[in-house]
């Protein structure tokens, strides 16, 4: 009887520590758990990636625009966004002498000034530190469209051509960046991110060659649903 009731109190106990602790990872997982809303203040170029980079690659990168995004989603806890966005940057310009323009005979040297649009998901995974910091790393898929016009100089001799071009894909979204959270409800971030996009509209050759839309960002955005106190707002 005595070893049974030795051998019960174990099993309670071992039951309270359990549910404790299953109560704290809870608790922690409740933290941050909401949705929101922000808006980016974004510094955009155009990279060019020469080679496979499994040797050696060279990058290009032509100059910077100011654009913006706005976004939001959804945080089900502490380490785990889900990201919408809409951005837009405009006059971004790239020169490509020696253009590949396969619709074109001859040899050019290419200018093109565009606009950007893109529409984004992203999931990205949160580690934070500290009592209102955190670092993070996203990916996923950017749905972009670009227009604008393109200048041909013939390296021939022959006369300049200017014409309207366009290109819509589909590109990878990565990126990682720092916040920290102030107040109960506002979030400042700073953040990098990459989107690749089609180097054929740039006038680049096909090969190892990449094309990728870079981007360092400011951000601001307010939380909703449940405060880092556990409640509601």
């Amino acid at each position: 009887m005595k070893a049974l009731l030795r051998h019960s109190a174990r099993l309670v106990r071992q039951g309270v520590v359990a549910t404790v602790l299953l109560g704290a990872a809870a608790t922690a997982l409740a933290e941050d758990r909401g949705w929101y809303l922000g808006a980016k203040v974004e510094n955009t170029a155009v990279t060019v990636t020469r080679g496979d980079c499994f040797y050696y690659c060279d990058e290009d990168t032509g100059p910077s625009k100011t654009g913006y995004e706005l976004h939001g989603g959804l945080r089900p806890n502490r380490y785990l966004a889900v990201d919408f966005a809409l951005r837009r940057t405009s006059a971004l310009k790239w020169t490509e002498p020696f253009a590949t323009v396969p619709d074109v005979p001859g040899m050019h040297d290419s200018q093109v000034v565009f606009d950007a649009r893109v529409a984004q998901a992203t999931a990205a995974g949160i580690l934070p530190f500290g009592q209102i910091f955190e670092v993070y790393v996203k990916g996923g898929l950017g749905f972009y469209g670009l227009s604008g016009e393109q200048w041909l100089t013939d390296l021939t001799g022959g006369p300049p051509l200017s014409r309207s071009v366009s290109s819509h894909g589909t590109g990878f979204v990565g990126g990682l960046g720092i916040g920290a959270t102030v107040g109960k409800t506002w979030h400042l971030s700073l953040e990098y991110q990459s989107l690749s996009i089609g180097k054929g509209f740039l006038g680049v050759a096909s090969g190892d060659n990449y094309a990728s839309l870079d981007t360092t960002a400011f951000g601001i955005e307010r939380r909703f649903g449940r405060n880092r106190d556990g409640d509601g707002r």
